[in-house]
């Protein structure tokens, strides 16, 4: 409720696929990678490693370098390193000022 941008982004498209970038859909099933609930179920219940970057906020996609996050004790959309999770790119107070970010990268 703090991001109202998302919440109506995620009412309208329910997931976004472009270019090599994702952002996670709530009610889409499959393919399970593109799903916001089963992709932050694996980065907080697995039996090989628990991330402590990621696990302490919600992935809500990525690209071919990065993850995209929501931390919401910072209430931050974060863009950060696929492999060096503690490295980030960039944070974002808006969804919108996010999204412009993400989307200049692939257009």
């Amino acid at each position: 409720s703090n991001q109202p941008d998302y919440l109506t982004f995620l009412e309208t498209m329910d997931g976004f696929e472009y270019n090599g970038l994702i952002l996670f859909s709530l009610s889409i099933p499959e393919p399970l990678v593109r799903n916001l609930f089963v992709i932050n179920d694996f980065y907080r219940d697995n039996d090989d490693y628990i991330n402590p970057d990621l696990s302490q906020r919600l992935v809500i996609g990525g690209d071919s370098i990065s993850l995209f996050t929501y931390d919401t004790k910072s209430d931050l959309f974060e863009i950060r390193d696929k492999v060096g999770t503690e490295n980030v790119f960039g944070s974002f107070h808006s969804f919108t000022d996010f999204l412009r970010e993400i989307l200049n990268t692939v257009a």
